[in-house]
């Protein structure tokens, strides 16, 4: 079907890759996967055959939709599953670890080293510097650490 001197499998090829190009552009989420993928696929159905153009959009929003929902049942990147519960939490895979304090624990707050960088501590009791503590949990970016 031919609008105003636009072949419409021209148009959904390049509304297909102007959506993918963003999609990229955007980090890639799958925020326009669908929409892009649908209209690529469109740009084929209007190779072979000649729809008219509420058909093809009839047509484009199904195909748009169901691809969106297969992407998100199936390969949504947060329903991926790891054997790691503590992949995405840094903070939470310090506990455990023993470390020494560079400044003493005063009024129950201190510091430690951790590899490069310095960590705020708390903890129930006064230590001096140099005393072996053990992570135990974290409030937010503060180590939890008891005597160790």
């Amino acid at each position: 079907m031919n609008i105003e001197g636009i072949d419409s499998s021209w148009f959904w090829a390049a509304m297909g890759c102007i959506m993918l190009l963003v999609e990229l552009s955007i980090g890639g989420v799958g925020f326009l996967l669908g929409a892009g993928a649908a209209a690529l696929i469109m740009m084929l159905i209007t190779m072979a055959f000649d729809l008219s153009w509420t058909i093809q959009w009839t047509l484009y929003t199904v195909l748009a939709i169901a691809i969106t929902i297969v992407y998100w049942h199936f390969f949504n990147p947060s329903k991926i599953k790891t054997e790691d519960p503590l992949l995405n939490n840094p903070v939470g895979r310090l506990i455990g670890t023993k470390v020494k304090l560079i400044t003493p624990l005063e009024n129950g707050t201190g510091k430690v080293q951790i590899s490069d960088a310095h960590w705020t501590v708390k903890a129930d009791i006064d230590l001096p510097a140099g005393a072996v503590v053990e992570v135990v949990d974290h409030d937010g970016v503060m180590l939890i650490v008891k005597a160790g």
